[in-house]
Parts: structure tokens; C-alpha cells; sequence
């Protein structure tokens, strides 16, 4: 295992928010004493926004007037530190797992602008439920620090997690290992080290495959993508694996995708549902192009597949 593939989008922002202290200003009205105010910052393990929260929710009977979040940054060479703290850990750490003593590649990969799942989606906006406001106060300098020193690759028009997809599918099996912390990415088969939980784990091909079809089905709530109405992981994951389970490999796809198009048929009719007017094949093909994760540039996944279609004749870029 010579090629470190590290997905630094959630260092930015695990780093960045690490190096900076959020408070909040309250302004609000007691029926009975009149206009107060109240500042929240951490304190004794509780973060600035849970004792706000918890306040609030103590005081049922006063009304929010006016609220401020304030936010306090360490120096900038904290957050970079942290940043540099975190590489050399995730190196280290695998470095002594697989008993490597030096990488060929390291391959730091961050996501720049555009996105084609934005374009894909039309039931609810692709990553809709983000604020994108909510970034680290050295958001850009953490960026500039990663590309400048690090020489991290910045992808356009796609993810960090598609680049680590294609990067793994074109890469001599066990010639890699996937470092994040984003569960999208188990989609990749092959090793894996979570830098959070600082757990090694390794996927089969097969686990690869499940994970997929468990998210065309489930959705990933992470990103914003609903899935199928009212069918959670657990129930997705039993689904895919009764399928892959009785299936030879060469019927896999088909058994699938004739299971997951019937699990969203069978959703249109609980009530609520969000997509009742739309064909149950079109919501499931949206859903399992929102959560695959490209294996070569430009590819869009199609039933039939693959190989699959090529993005470009689908979405204008």
C-alpha cells in the first residue's frame, strides 16, 4: 500500500471550527419583568448554541426578540496547526497499521466549485438542508494552506469523494488506502481508515456494491437526498442484502433495480409522500445518481450499466 488518498473536506471544517469560539446574544422579553438580555459562550462541556437552546426551551413564556451569533477566532497559525496536526497523524497512524515506512503519493483532495448533482436533483435541492454560510472563520486560509503546502488537488464540477472513487477504481487492488471520515466513501472497496474514529477497516467489492444499493434506497440525509419515502438504513440494508444474497452476480443489477423501482412504488401510496406525482423508476434513478460516486470522470450511472453514460449528455456543464 504506497498511495494515501486523504478527503480533506472535513479537516477544513473540523479544524477550522476548532479554532474559533461561536457565542450568542439573546435579546428577550420576560410577560412579566419586561426586555432582558443574555450571552451564551462553551462552558463546563456544553457548546455556546446547546445553552442557548437549553435556555430558551427553560423559558417557554418569553419571546426571542432579537438573536446574535458572535464568533471569536483564534490566530490563524491555531487552525493551521490543527490542520498540520491532523495530516501527520493520519499518516503516521496508517504508516504504523500497514507497517509502510514511507508512501509513494499522497494525495490530499479537496471540492472546489460546481457540483453536477446540484443539476440532477428536482425533488429537494441537492445538499439543500446546508447552510452554506456556516463555514469556519479560516475557511479560505485552511484551503490555501492545504493547497499551497500540501498540494492538495481541488476537483471542479464533482466531489472530493468522486475523485477518491475514481483515484481507488483505477488503482491496483490494495495498492491504496482511503482516509476519511465520510461514510459515502464506503462505496470504495478496498482499505479504509476513519481519522475520527481511528478505526481500519477494509471493503470487498461486494461491500461496495451493498453500501450503493442501501443508499439508492435509504437516501443519504447527510447530503440532503431523501431517498425512498419512509424506508430507513436498516430496512435498505436488508433489502439490498436479500437481493445480493440470492442473486449470482451476473443478475445482481437487474434483481436490484427491479427491487428498489417496487420498494418506491410501494412508497407513493403512504401518505405524505413527496414524489406521489412523479414515476417511481425516475425518483429511484434520481436517487442512485445522487449518491454514486463516479468511477471514472464524467460518468452518470444508468441501470444498465456500466459501463454507464456520459455526464455531458445529460447535464450541460
Amino acid at each position: 500500500m504506497t498511495h494515501l488518498i486523504i478527503d480533506a473536506d472535513p479537516i477544513v471544517y473540523r479544524c477550522g471550527f476548532a479554532a474559533e469560539t461561536p457565542t450568542y446574544h439573546l435579546v428577550m422579553e420576560d410577560p412579566v419583568t419586561g426586555i432582558y438580555e443574555a450571552v451564551f459562550a462553551p462552558y463546563d462541556g456544553k457548546t455556546a448554541g446547546a445553552r442557548m437552546q437549553k435556555w430558551i426551551q427553560d423559558h417557554p413564556d418569553d419571546q426571542v426578540l432579537e438573536k446574535e451569533k458572535v464568533v471569536y477566532p483564534e490566530p490563524e497559525s491555531h487552525a493551521l496547526e490543527a490542520v498540520r496536526t491532523q495530516l501527520y497523524s493520519i499518516e503516521k497512524e496508517c504508516r504504523e497499521h500497514y507497517a509502510v515506512d514511507d508512501f509513494e503519493r499522497v494525495t490530499v483532495i479537496l471540492s472546489g466549485p460546481g457540483n453536477y448533482r446540484e443539476k440532477l436533483a428536482t425533488i429537494v435541492p441537492y445538499k439543500g438542508n446546508r447552510d452554506p454560510a456556516h463555514k469556519p472563520y479560516w475557511y479560505q486560509a485552511i484551503r490555501n494552506y492545504l493547497t499551497g503546502t500540501w498540494g492538495a488537488v481541488v476537483v471542479h464540477g464533482r466531489e472530493a469523494d468522486d475523485e477518491c472513487s475514481i483515484i481507488g477504481h483505477n488503482s491496483e487492488p490494495g495498492s491504496y488506502i482511503i482516509a476519511t471520515i465520510d461514510k459515502d466513501l464506503d462505496q470504495i472497496p478496498g482499505n479504509h481508515y476513519n481519522y475520527l474514529k481511528q478505526v481500519f477497516y477494509a471493503n470487498s467489492a461486494d461491500d461496495g456494491e451493498r453500501f450503493f444499493w442501501q443508499q439508492v434506497i435509504s437516501g443519504d440525509a447527510t447530503d440532503g437526498v431523501p431517498g425512498c419515502f419512509r424506508v430507513g438504513e436498516l430496512r435498505a440494508r436488508r433489502l439490498a442484502d436479500d437481493v445480493i444474497g440470492e442473486a449470482r452476480p451476473a443478475d445482481r443489477r437487474p434483481n436490484l433495480w427491479a427491487a428498489v423501482v417496487a420498494a418506491y412504488a410501494r412508497s407513493k401510496a403512504i401518505p405524505g409522500c413527496p414524489y406521489v406525482e412523479s414515476s417511481a423508476e425516475a425518483v429511484a434513478l434520481e436517487t442512485a445518481r445522487l449518491v454514486y460516486l463516479q468511477q471514472q470522470e464524467g460518468e452518470l450511472w444508468i441501470p444498465t450499466g456500466p459501463p454507464h453514460a456520459r455526464l455531458e449528455e445529460y447535464v450541460d456543464e
